[in-house]
């Protein structure tokens, strides 16, 4: 359904530009929570171009910067979406770690009608810049509110889970 507000991503596993080879996991979160939000209508049965803003928390967060056990994030995702089809689009997340740190994640976001979902966006600034992050993320999609939304007046807004987060 919505975007991916999703977002969540770059938890903990912030990473320094020296460290680890790519390969290797530089961290992860384990945990958190979303709501995303139809800044500029609804889902409806109808398919538009809509725009999504999405805030959340990272949580239960390691990695190779000590002191990061979690986070915050906003974001803006675009998709052209409707009911029966999830909100697939470019997203980009402002994510303030627990230890005061930023970073910027941006890239594809697959809501996919099939739950969970993973993307994987790359770091574009702040802390683990040049790297990239795999969200798996679980949109609460059927619920009464949402079924509702789409035979009515439409779907302003949802929730989701963050099932992990891994940092490359």
């Amino acid at each position: 359904m919505a975007a991916l507000p999703v977002i969540a991503l770059l938890a903990g596993a912030a990473m320094s530009g020296s460290g680890p080879a790519a390969a290797e996991p530089l961290g992860r979160c384990d945990g958190g929570e979303f709501r995303w939000t139809a800044a500029d209508g609804a889902i409806t049965m109808t398919p538009q171009w809509l725009t999504f803003t999405s805030a959340g928390t990272l949580r239960d967060c390691a990695g190779v910067v000590p002191g990061i056990t979690g986070g915050t994030f906003t974001g803006v995702h675009t998709a052209w979406s409707d009911c029966m089809h999830p909100a697939d689009g470019p997203i980009t997340l402002a994510i303030t770690w627990s230890d005061g740190e930023t970073s910027t994640v941006a890239g594809p976001w697959p809501v996919a009608m099939a739950q969970p979902t993973t993307g994987t966006l790359e770091v574009t600034d702040g802390l683990g810049r040049g790297r990239r992050v795999r969200i798996t993320v679980a949109y609460d999609m059927v619920t009464p509110e949402t079924v509702g939304g789409c035979l009515g007046a439409g779907v302003r807004t949802g929730t989701g889970r963050i099932l992990g987060t891994m940092f490359e």
